[in-house]
């Protein structure tokens, strides 16, 4: 709807760089550079990200274990104090005491450095620091950035070169209509390959479906790259691959990729590592968004085209890590 919405402002520009940039582009690019902001700091405040502080001496970093917590739920789902202050008394005192908490007492009860520092602004760069402190605990993120690195950039190639130029040269007034259902094309097949890809997951391992994604995105830069400005008739077919392996590529996003993180980095680390694929995502298409239109269509693509084959690289190199990581008894489940 929001194309639609801006069709009032097709023919107003502004000049970014010395360049004209239509004032639709400019609004969607904005919002997108906005929500992906807004993504990365709300994944930041998930109650299971693992804050880390640094100790007086200022020479060591801790991370906040979840087991400090005031209390937990007992097997009748009733809350059950654990913290240190009481973790040494017999359980019959343990249950006195817990009697009297829920009775209103005034005994003091201990508060936990998790709650102390997952509440105020500090709680957010703390958090914010677990997701950065992730680059150096555990360097492997840094070779799976490149693949949500290389999303960003196809989704853009796509939606300014493709959806924006190409299609709109090629079809004229209908350009608005087929641009969007073009568009839809690329969720509803991502929807489709998404049981296919849980199926063979299992039988064919994680790598070939992985790298069929991200070749995916190595075969829609290649097809911007050595296509003419306007589709050849008929255009209506002509332009269907472009959708297609973006949707294939997308696919491989949204699925096999989070599950390879979730396998990787397990339950205590994968909170800060799916924080670093919306920040990775979400920088790299705004980055795109605002400066593609400074480029050529063999520049938009070539871009798009080494950020998807550095995309291969490191993630072979991530899966050779982790897998020799687990192979020497290293690995983190």
């Amino acid at each position: 709807m929001l194309p639609i919405a801006l069709i009032p402002l097709s023919d107003r520009t502004v000049d970014i760089f010395g360049k004209p940039v239509r004032d639709p582009d400019l609004i969607v690019g904005s919002l997108y550079s906005a929500l992906a902001i807004a993504a990365v700091f709300g994944l930041t405040r998930i109650d299971s990200l693992p804050t880390a502080h640094v100790s007086t001496s200022g020479n060591t970093v801790h991370r906040a274990d979840p087991s400090d917590a005031e209390c937990h739920l007992d097997v009748n789902g009733e809350a059950r104090d654990t913290s240190p202050a009481t973790s040494h008394l017999p359980a019959s005192l343990r249950e006195h005491q817990d009697e009297l908490g829920r009775g209103g007492s005034t005994i003091p009860r201990h508060r936990s450095p998790t709650a102390e520092r997952g509440a105020g602004p500090h709680g957010l760069f703390n958090r914010m620091g677990a997701v950065t402190q992730l680059w150096s605990r555990r360097p492997v993120v840094l070779l799976l950035a490149p693949i949500q690195v290389a999303f960003g950039v196809s989704a853009a190639l796509l939606g300014y070169q493709v959806t924006g130029k190409m299609v709109k040269e090629s079809f004229g007034s209908h350009a608005l209509v087929v641009g969007s259902l073009l568009s839809a094309l690329v969720s509803l097949s991502a929807a489709i390959l998404q049981p296919v890809s849980r199926y063979l997951s299992p039988r064919l391992g994680k790598p070939p479906i992985m790298l069929a994604g991200l070749l995916a995105f190595v075969g829609l830069a290649t097809l911007v790259h050595f296509s003419p400005a306007q589709l050849a008739a008929p255009a209506g077919l002509v332009v269907l691959p472009f959708y297609l392996l973006q949707g294939v590529g997308r696919a491989c996003y949204e699925g096999t990729n989070k599950a390879l993180y979730a396998d990787i980095f397990g339950a205590n680390d994968s909170p800060a590592a799916f924080s670093n694929i919306v920040l990775a995502n979400g920088l790299a298409s705004s980055a795109a968004y605002f400066a593609f239109p400074k480029l050529s269509k063999q520049e938009m693509a070539t871009v798009a085209l080494v950020c998807s084959l550095i995309a291969v690289g490191g993630y072979l190199v991530a899966e050779v890590v982790h897998r020799t990581q687990n192979f020497r008894g290293g690995g983190r489940e």
